[in-house]
């Protein structure tokens, strides 16, 4: 009798996951001509990525943003930077022919099949069918970027791309979320308020803090977005002294694994499928300065809180290429890896997999890793790994920060 392995099953319908079990359940094809296809051109080029001259390494973004507002005034959240910007569509490459599937044995008998092939760049089609078109948004400006990414973990962590240079310009996306889309689901929600209540306070914080105020001790009043010019990277990289990871249950960014814990919900909402794990900022957004005969005593009354995280597929080193589930142009299936990896002695993770039972059209899922995005890179020299900051949302501090600088002697 033929093994076979559980899955959680896409529904379009009701843009979410059931369980697959049993007869129901998928079986590993174990056919070598069966591959994902990479054979389809590159869409066309988003944004060419010119690498900066030395002394322009670390260029921000000329994005545009919403100024300042004087923040005594603030009451609420900054809208988003701007409206999503419109996304080429590359209906113009043909999709390759389908591909005739030599019989494979799986039930002891030869069955005899047509089966469409799949190309990488068929998954943003797949995760629009799926109701995720904010993620398809994410995977399509990947495809559409210059060759740009970061060659190991330590250059991903230092944001610098395959030339040791800071990412350009044409990397750093400001429009692609917002951070009112991010707090409509709990898990992000609660981090933020986590944020907000509790960890601006604490000694990390301080700590981070109190060097970033120093440098403006001969100021009365400073308001950062004003200094920044609107600049969300520069703000993020001159007054940031405060984080807090967001991962739920899930960590799959389709630049990122699915954690086991995904195999027993089942429930990759758009959030999951956009950003996997990421993390929640906080940064100064107003400090007053009062002077005595001591020292000044800066007081930080409210913070800007906001998403940064790295579209980008990168492996450790020490790992397998992460597993970001079995697709089709219709579907994905994930099979939970601490089920399949004992199924058989096989690798299943290398080989597409039925869905049973077996009749009728047969729909045959391919695996996607992070190295085949890696490996399209290499084929096309295409492929832009990214920066995604949302917008920043303005808070008042129901308790103010107080920071006591001594003066130098």
């Amino acid at each position: 009798m033929t093994e076979t392995i559980p899955y959680w099953k896409s529904n379009r319908f009701l843009k979410s996951f059931v369980r697959q079990t049993g007869d129901n359940a998928c079986i590993v094809c174990m056919d070598e001509n069966l591959k994902l296809s990479m054979k389809r051109a590159p869409p066309p080029l988003r944004n060419p990525a010119v690498v900066p001259s030395p002394q322009k390494r670390h260029a921000v973004s000329n994005q545009k943003q919403k100024p300042d507002v004087l923040m005594n005034v603030l009451d609420g959240a900054l809208q988003a930077v701007e409206k999503y910007r419109k996304f080429k569509a590359w209906t113009e490459s043909p999709p390759p022919p389908p591909l005739e599937k030599v019989a494979e044995k799986v039930t002891g008998t030869a069955l005899d099949a047509k089966t469409e092939s799949f190309d990488i760049q068929d998954i943003p089609g797949t995760m629009k069918a799926l109701g995720r078109p904010i993620a398809a948004k994410a995977l399509e400006r990947w495809f559409e970027g210059s060759l740009n990414y970061s060659p190991d973990e330590a250059s991903a962590k230092k944001e610098l791309n395959q030339e040791g240079h800071a990412f350009p310009p044409g990397m750093i996306d400001t429009k692609l979320i917002t951070l009112e889309w991010a707090m409509s689901y709990t898990r992000a929600k609660v981090a933020r308020d986590m944020l907000v209540n509790d960890l601006v306070f604490n000694t990390a914080a301080l700590r981070v803090l109190r060097p970033i105020l120093k440098r403006h001790l001969n100021e009365s009043l400073h308001s950062t977005w004003m200094n920044c010019n609107g600049d969300i990277q520069k703000l993020h990289k001159e007054y940031q002294f405060q984080l807090t990871a967001v991962e739920g249950t899930v960590a799959q960014k389709v630049s990122q694994y699915i954690h086991q814990e995904f195999s027993e919900r089942g429930i990759p909402d758009e959030l999951n499928m956009t950003l996997g794990s990421f993390v929640l900022y906080a940064a100064v957004a107003r400090a007053v300065f009062t002077r005595d005969s001591g020292g000044t005593r800066a007081t930080v009354t409210n913070i800007y809180v906001y998403i940064k995280d790295s579209f980008t597929f990168t492996d450790p080193s020490d790992a397998p290429s992460q597993y970001l589930g079995h697709w089709n142009k219709s579907s994905i299936a994930i099979v939970p890896s601490h089920v399949a990896s004992v199924v058989s002695g096989q690798r299943w993770i290398e080989h597409p997999v039925w869905k049973a039972p077996l009749k009728g059209d047969f729909d045959l899922l391919y695996p996607v890793k992070n190295s085949d995005f890696r490996d399209w890179q290499k084929k096309t020299k295409r492929g832009g790994d990214y920066i995604i900051y949302s917008d920043a949302e303005a808070v008042l501090l129901r308790t103010p920060i107080e920071i006591f600088i001594p003066h130098e002697k």
